[in-house]
């Protein structure tokens, strides 16, 4: 799956939840989860939800071997939750994991297990009764997929560094009409296919597609205050997906419509 814009999922286990350490009276202190959020690098984690619960993410406190803390109920006696976050770029296998759990007697992780592309998550929970009473349900905050912006692409008459084809200039958004264009063009994918309509550039005029991402980025007051007038999120299974289906919902997310004349 890849998620584009802000999306909350629940993501797809990498391995069944590990557990580890002890005191005289708790065997198997410690559960972690690993679980990747998306098929293509993200921009990182913007919130986590347990039990149907937001739980703040503190980042300015690192457990040296489990990660940031997790706050709310979880900020008991030393902590009882803490996160590590892998947004798809890392180059070795996560050091945890790799530290508690290399002679594992069910599925041993190796130095190999990098993950090269995948962006996932390390969950530990500390067992407390008064805190736990069964496996938690998790969902992440993920903040999307790079994606391509022609209006940041100087090279094309719009002011920035980006470059098609140069996936390491895009950039984090939320329009829904630069999710349809990337989609229009196809969204490269860590194993070589690509998911998308394959379109060529002179296909889309700029003229208005750039109008119409203006449109959505337009400022707008709402009762809770300014934000831009039209923003999407969502998660696409590249198996199940078709690009078509998801083309339509981001429209309908900005009340826009696609139309093909002379296959322009």
């Amino acid at each position: 799956s890849i998620i584009l814009g802000r999306y909350a999922t629940a993501g797809v286990e990498l391995a069944p939840p590990m557990s580890q350490g002890s005191t005289s009276k708790t065997p198997n202190l410690y559960l972690s989860y690993t679980a990747a959020v998306s098929s293509l690098p993200i921009a990182g984690l913007s919130g986590i939800i347990i039990d149907g619960e937001y739980v703040p993410i503190n980042t300015g406190d690192v457990h040296p071997d489990y990660g940031f803390y997790l706050g709310g109920k979880f900020t008991h006696d030393g902590g009882r939750a803490w996160i590590r976050i892998h947004d798809g770029r890392q180059t070795t296998a996560d050091s945890m994991l790799l530290g508690k759990f290399a002679s594992y007697p069910n599925r041993p992780w190796s130095s190999a297990m990098v993950g090269t592309g995948i962006a996932y998550m390390v969950s530990t929970f500390r067992w407390d009764s008064d805190i736990t009473r069964g496996e938690p349900e998790i969902k992440y905050v993920v903040g999307g997929a790079s994606l391509y912006d022609p209006r940041k692409d100087s090279s094309r008459g719009g002011s920035g560094t980006q470059r098609w084809g140069q996936p390491n200039t895009y950039a984090y958004t939320d329009n829904p009409v630069v999710m349809i264009y990337n989609i229009m063009m196809g969204l490269d994918l860590m194993d070589g296919r690509t998911y998308g309509c394959l379109c060529e550039l002179e296909d889309l005029p700029l003229t208005n597609w750039t109008a119409a991402m203006n449109r959505c980025d337009e400022t707008v007051t709402t009762t809770s205050g300014l934000e831009p007038r039209y923003r999407a999120g969502c998660e696409i299974n590249v198996a199940e997906d078709e690009p078509g289906d998801v083309i339509d919902m981001l429209l309908d997310a900005c009340c826009g419509s696609l139309v093909e004349i002379g296959g322009i």
